[in-house]
């Protein structure tokens, strides 16, 4: 692998793992098209997942530092402040959410992964994908409450954000996308909606890592990589914040036109 693939491929993690549009849709295209087996450098692909959380962890440094304190008040029996009772309770929602990925996914993982030698159920999870966002274009969440307040109920919340997460496993099927979306049709806030996604996606992107590491073979060069690593968290910050910036203005569904031109190219192609 050369520098230069190595930073194209670290730029393309870095965008479609936060740009709603399915990075193992992406991929599975790539395959095809260019006719190379991602099995082959899987030690480069979980090096290039560990750098889109590393992406999440700096963007969230914050929350993450204040979920810490809570949970250590809570440990040491501290009398705790709204904020921190806040944190805590998103800590335990977000590892219910965890859970629920968890065993849903390692039991339909294959079955899911299967998908992956047929493009066109790939092509028509795209267009679903598409449906998904579009459906956030009238979403009209109040906003004039503050960013710290939980949805009602909190736990019914975290089991459905878990739900939504399992079906990303498929590939054409957006992680973000469809954890966004989902939450904004809920009805919790843009921003937490958006933030709530990304702290979910930390466990489940060191989950998937530790399943894959014991069959990766180091087979690429130091140097590239490093550079790989090193794009694929640049990027990742500057598409995160975009996501961000673009959820804020209400233009999530945008992507689905997009969504919908690649997934009706890929049926032509996979039928014809």
């Amino acid at each position: 692998m050369t520098i230069l693939e190595s930073a194209l491929l670290g730029f393309l993690q870095g965008m479609t793992e936060f740009l709603p549009i399915s990075s193992s849709g992406h991929l599975v295209l790539a395959e095809t098209l260019l006719q190379f087996k991602s099995s082959d450098y899987l030690f480069f692909d979980i090096l290039l997942h560990l750098a889109t959380l590393v992406a999440v962890c700096i963007f969230f440094r914050v929350r993450l530092m204040n979920m810490a304190v809570a949970l250590f008040s809570f440990l040491q029996k501290r009398e705790s402040t709204d904020a921190e009772r806040f944190d805590r309770i998103l800590f335990f929602a977000l590892f219910l959410s965890t859970v629920v990925t968890g065993v849903l996914g390692i039991s339909f993982r294959y079955r899911f992964e299967a998908m992956r030698d047929h493009l066109t159920l790939v092509g028509a999870a795209f267009l679903l994908m598409g449906v998904i966002l579009l459906a956030t274009r009238k979403c009209r969440t109040d906003e004039s409450s503050e960013s710290s307040s939980l949805p009602i109920n909190i736990w019914l919340f975290a089991l459905i954000m878990g739900l939504a997460q399992t079906t990303a496993i498929t590939p054409g099927i957006s992680r973000s996308g469809t954890t966004v979306a989902v939450a904004l049709l809920i009805g919790v806030s843009r921003r937490f909606a958006v933030e709530y996604s990304f702290l979910m996606s930390i466990p489940a992107i060191l989950g998937a890592a530790a399943l894959e590491w014991r069959h990766a073979k180091m087979i690429v060069d130091m140097t590239p990589a490093i550079i790989g690593f090193v794009v694929s968290l640049v990027s990742g910050i500057i598409f995160l914040w975009l996501l961000v910036w673009l959820v804020q203005k209400e233009r999530l569904y945008q992507f689905s036109f997009y969504l919908f031109a690649l997934g009706t190219i890929v049926l032509v192609y996979s039928l014809t």
